[in-house]
């Protein structure tokens, strides 16, 4: 009786809060207008953008004291049902709910871990999940479907049912050229040879289709376009510049290179047009 109580007791126990995933999302949204980086908007020198200010001792108080909301300004405003007191203000029109102040709290009574935001994080490696593919057909083709059944566990998922050659075709045609597929595709698919999917993969990333297909979300990004835009709404010669994007993915030019190039790209040595 004691170890089924216990075991329900753990299968109910809240997870971990993950500050950059759900925390600095609703610092930012509902406190950094007040109490964020942008000085002349700052009502206080209290900045929730920054730990040290959070944990600066204010005359008797803290904004955070890592490990007890209880004595957490911060949670104690959040929490008030004082008009008067209550963060953020009412007149804001951002009110937190019940649960989002929940997930403050239980962030705080964690210890307040702090994280920069994740671009500025050191990628590190993660182990492969060790778990088993009931529901995959054939042996575990890839490490990618490691974590994603993962994933599904935690949920109670299941891995969808191969696709047929068709679909499969289809799909990999259209993400990668945005073009559909060659019958002869779908018919070497339809063979069973066990290589034929990564052959079709390789000549859809040879194709120069899928630079032309990646280019257009970047040259969405940048706001291509081949006309001006206002008054006459003039022709200029933008061109060349798609025609770089499409060739340097399609070349496979590394990120960091790419973009030196849009950015610096006179300031480099020998500088090309």
């Amino acid at each position: 009786m004691f170890l089924a109580f216990t075991g329900n007791l753990a299968a109910t126990e809240p997870e971990a809060v993950d500050f950059g995933r759900e925390i600095r999302p609703l610092l930012s949204d509902r406190c950094f207008s007040c109490h964020g980086p942008d000085e002349e908007n700052r009502e206080s020198d209290l900045r929730v953008d920054r730990l040290q200010s959070l944990l600066e001792e204010r005359g008797g108080y803290r904004a955070i004291v890592p490990g007890d909301s209880a004595a957490s300004e911060l949670v104690q405003r959040i929490s008030s049902t004082d008009e008067s007191l209550v963060m953020p203000p009412p007149d804001m029109g951002k009110p937190l709910s019940t649960e989002e102040i929940e997930k403050i709290r239980r962030w705080v009574d964690a210890g307040a871990p702090w994280q920069q935001h994740w671009a500025y994080e050191q990628p590190k490696w993660t182990p492969t999940p060790q778990v088993v593919l009931r529901e995959q057909s054939g042996d575990q083709q890839n490490w990618i479907d490691a974590f994603i059944a993962q994933e599904l566990q935690k949920v109670g998922g299941r891995f969808s049912p191969p696709a047929n050659p068709t679909t499969l075709a289809r799909r990999l045609a259209f993400d990668l050229t945005g073009l559909p597929p060659e019958f002869s595709a779908v018919e070497t698919l339809s063979a069973g040879d066990s290589d034929a999917l990564s052959r079709y993969v390789d000549r859809l990333l040879a194709s120069p289709a899928f630079g032309e297909r990646l280019a257009m979300y970047w040259l969405d990004l940048v706001r291509f376009a081949d006309t001006v835009g206002y008054h006459g709404d003039q022709d200029h010669s933008i061109s060349p510049y798609r025609d770089y994007v499409v060739n340097a993915l399609n070349d496979n030019r590394p990120f960091n290179l790419f973009t030196i190039d849009q950015l610096a790209g006179d300031l480099v040595d020998e500088p090309t047009t």
